[in-house]
């Protein structure tokens, strides 16, 4: 879905730290799915330039992401 990332993308830029975590916490499962996805790639990338600013949730998403990176590295179209 082109759109929905849009909308996850502001929304990621609009929430406070808190919220993002939870956020996070809720994607988990699917992360690797979401980041593989032409679309989702995008809305993860803002993820990630958000959490520059916050120590603990780019902690969260290095664990989370780290076992992951070979695989999503792999995918050309995440790359922007």
């Amino acid at each position: 879905m082109s759109f929905g990332n849009y909308l996850c993308q502001k929304l990621f830029e609009l929430l406070n730290e808190d919220k993002l975590h939870c956020v996070l916490k809720k994607i988990k499962p699917r992360i690797e799915e979401i980041a593989k996805d032409i679309y989702g790639a995008r809305s993860i990338q803002q993820l990630i330039r958000i959490s520059l600013y916050s120590d603990k949730l780019r902690n969260e998403i290095i664990r989370i992401l780290r076992p992951l990176l070979k695989g999503i590295i792999m995918v050309l179209h995440a790359v922007k």
